[in-house]
């Protein structure tokens, strides 16, 4: 009878590890991993750009627009291939997937061609060659994808604010708070009869 009992347990535990191993929860592991080497990429663009670093750049990116990238280099002069002087990240975020679409407006031939795809979000500070009015806070969409099993920037791009405030996935920051309403301010002019 005890052995039985022993064995029921040890199938019990068994089963219970299998189980855990095989769960939604134990799969967002990979996630956090995902999310952790596209943080680190989109940390290393910063960091290229602020050391105008053409050479450990360009790799950060998907082979098509790593081409177009090294067809520029070699057709024109780099000393202008970066505006920015520093770019350092301040917050990042990884986006729910419909508001990282409507964000970054990822067509549904981007989404077939990469079906691994995740938008990412983040507020940079930025500062220029020359002095340009638009330094400090900025905010950026960055779309990942994976090839050949890394992680790559597919684009880098102004987000749609609206629609990641309207999802409440924003930073909530004083800074990001007026760049909505900027926003805001720019789409009702826009919509303002002549």
């Amino acid at each position: 009878m005890r052995i039985i009992l022993k064995r029921s347990v040890l199938l019990f535990l068994i089963i219970l590890m299998v189980a855990t191993m095989l769960s939604p929860a134990f799969a967002a592991g990979n996630e956090d991993v995902d999310t952790k080497a596209c943080a680190d990429l989109i940390e290393r663009f910063a960091d290229t750009v602020s050391r105008g670093e053409i050479e450990g750049y360009i790799p950060l990116f998907v082979d098509d627009i790593r081409q177009e990238m090294l067809d520029y280099v070699d057709r024109y002069e780099t000393d202008d291939f970066f505006r920015e002087s520093r770019l350092s990240v301040i917050n990042i975020k990884k986006l729910s997937n419909d508001t990282g679409r409507l964000a970054a407006s990822v067509s549904y031939a981007e989404e077939e061609k990469y079906p691994e795809l995740a938008v990412y979000y983040a507020e940079l500070d930025v500062a220029y060659q020359d002095e340009r009015p638009e330094a400090g806070s900025q905010y950026q969409v960055f779309v990942t994808v994976k090839e050949d099993g890394a992680w790559k920037l597919y684009r880098v791009s102004v987000p749609n604010l609206i629609a990641i405030d309207r999802a409440g996935e924003g930073f909530g920051t004083s800074d990001e708070k007026a760049a909505v309403e900027e926003e805001k301010q720019r789409i009702n002019l826009l919509r303002a009869p002549y």
